[in-house]
């Protein structure tokens, strides 16, 4: 897995661009039958649904081939499919994330919120979207936006950032990503809550090249750097 920034398959597409026409019919009918839109590129928009967020060394990995993923993304940003947005970390170049252009288009591939919020929330984002590939896009996996009212109450004032179920367990995880700035009075807190709430399955996602609070290795708790 390839870190936050530089310190730390799909076949190439063929096809350069979308024309005008199909660009303007991924405005007004936004769904899987786009004309132009390759396996890679339909792989691609349903990860972006489950996680809402992508960088782009993370396509280059999951879905297109070597140097194939810069050419797809200012395809699918042209068809007016996605919106890049550019991540700050501190002391690297900005890196462009990828999100879906419009509600409808998220919609339309099983997303039906747009992520909002500033720069802290969106490295947050990342962070979760990081984790979901290094455990292999396990199924059912869900971020806080997806979550039910159910399954909020439940959670009361401490909603992890995603959760999933293990197949092999049938135990409900949760994932947690901290970006660096929790404390660790914080971050004992969370974990002993879920773990007095009987969630003792957690994964702690941090950056690797950002320092942060190191997570109390206990039982269950899988610490991910990424």
């Amino acid at each position: 897995m390839t870190p936050l920034n530089d310190c730390h398959g799909a076949t190439a597409i063929t096809q350069t661009k979308l024309d005008a026409r199909t660009g303007s019919l991924a405005r007004i009918v936004p769904t899987d039958a786009i004309p132009g839109l390759a396996a890679s590129d339909r792989a691609l928009l349903r990860d972006l649904a489950v996680v809402q967020v992508i960088s782009r060394d993370l396509t280059e990995q999951f879905h297109y081939a070597r140097g194939g993923a810069s050419r797809a993304l200012a395809r699918l940003e042209d068809a007016g499919i996605l919106r890049a947005k550019p991540l700050y970390v501190a002391g690297e170049r900005p890196m462009p994330v990828y999100r879906f252009a419009t509600r409808a288009i998220a919609a339309s591939w099983g997303d039906p919120v747009l992520p909002a919020g500033g720069h802290a929330r969106m490295l947050h984002e990342i962070l979760t979207a990081r984790a979901y590939f290094a455990l292999r896009r396990p199924l059912g996996f869900r971020i806080a936006a997806h979550l039910s009212e159910a399954e909020i109450s439940l959670f009361e004032s401490h909603r992890p950032d995603a959760v999933y179920v293990d197949t092999a367990s049938g135990e409900l995880v949760l994932v947690e990503a901290d970006s660096g700035q929790y404390t660790p009075r914080q971050i004992r807190e969370k974990l002993a809550y879920w773990r007095f709430s009987g969630f003792l399955r957690q994964v702690w996602v941090q950056p690797a090249c950002i320092h942060a609070v190191p997570v109390p290795e206990v039982p269950g708790i899988r610490i991910l750097r990424l």
